[in-house]
């Protein structure tokens, strides 16, 4: 491969071309295009549509700001084109962007889903109609025993 070959794949990879396409425009195979982006440090091909993969910050960035509006894992995955399980690489990494220490009580839910968010130790949110219902109805019980 010459230099002028490997430069041609470099601008091409910049300016956000497949790598089947630089083979072709090329008249090489996708085979040698890899070998020179790998050479160079880029083995990843540009996403379809000419635009380019994520950084690995980026992608944390953006799940931390979804994090952040209140979505779940699933929700998340959907929204960004993946599935759960590779998630899961970049997840905890975001989590610690988008809540840093002591300020996980000011994320803003949405009402509609008030009643679907789980807690690590099973209680219900504060607030929530079940254990509000549950509060009163042990106060009436104490008023009432009280009273007796």
């Amino acid at each position: 491969m010459t230099c002028d070959f490997e430069k041609k794949i470099l601008e091409m990879h910049k300016a956000g071309k497949t790598n089947p396409e630089m083979a072709r425009s090329l008249g090489s195979n996708v085979e040698k295009v890899r070998a020179v982006l790998k050479k160079n440090g880029l083995a990843r091909h540009p996403a379809k549509g000419g635009q380019r993969e994520m950084s690995r910050m980026e992608r944390v960035g953006k799940i931390a700001s979804l994090l952040r509006k209140g979505l779940n894992k699933e929700e998340i995955a959907k929204s960004m084109r993946l599935s759960t399980s590779s998630l899961g690489n970049w997840i905890s990494e975001a989590r610690a962007i988008a809540f840093p220490k002591g300020q996980r009580d000011e994320v803003e839910v949405p009402a509609s889903r008030l009643r679907h968010l789980p807690r690590k130790d099973g209680a219900l949110i504060p607030g929530h109609p079940i254990a509000v219902d549950a509060m009163w109805r042990g106060l009436e019980r104490w008023r009432d025993g009280a009273q007796a």
